[in-house]
């Protein structure tokens, strides 16, 4: 979104997405708009979608960095980051199948194990809304597969008491100050218990 030139799309296999690009705010909200629409739709519908508006673009998947790379992720775990994993294609769990799920957990786990040389054993469930993006069965699998704590989107903060494999936390989305000062105390004084 971010590269193609100004002007109204219409977003192919989108029915009635039409975006007008024409600043940073526009650009903003068409990617909010975007990503709400595709986001639950299967891998491969999401992956074409985004292939189309790469084409538009016109540049290359290679000339664009959406994320770190490998040597920044080295510099934040160097810098004593905690790293942990959000799956290899960021699918809504529960909308693949337990054999799935299961495999993009452990591979992402791996791989980044392998490149940071450590024990990787925190996870953040993709969308992370209980029992719509995730449910028990993927509680389970990180069990099974020595997690040691997984955050969910549930608003709010983690207590002694919150359960491990599903802590609460606060997200910053909000656009307006005040509102995100409202939302941050909103937070501290009503704890989530799991």
């Amino acid at each position: 979104i971010n590269h193609l030139p100004d002007g109204t799309y219409d977003i192919d296999k989108l029915d009635g997405c039409t975006v007008k690009l024409d600043n940073i705010k526009s650009r903003m909200s068409a990617v909010s708009e975007i990503i709400s629409k595709i986001k639950y739709l299967d891998y491969d519908e999401r992956n074409h979608i985004a292939d189309l508006l790469l084409a538009k673009s016109g540049i290359s998947a290679d000339d664009i960095r959406l994320m770190v790379d490998t040597n920044q992720l080295k510099q934040l775990y160097d810098a004593g980051m905690s790293i942990g994993v959000h799956t290899m294609t960021h699918p809504i769990l529960a909308k693949i199948s337990p054999e799935d799920a299961e495999y993009e957990i452990v591979t992402a786990k791996e791989i980044l194990s392998d490149l940071l040389k450590t024990t990787i054993d925190l996870f953040s469930y993709p969308n992370g809304t209980p029992d719509k993006d995730y449910t028990q069965e993927h509680v389970e699998i990180l069990k099974r597969n020595k997690f040691k704590l997984a955050l969910s989107t549930i608003n709010g903060v983690a207590t002694p008491d919150s359960n491990l494999y599903e802590l609460p936390r606060y997200a910053p989305w909000q656009n307006n100050r005040y509102r995100f000062l409202f939302d941050l105390i909103q937070s501290r004084v009503t704890p989530i218990k799991g």
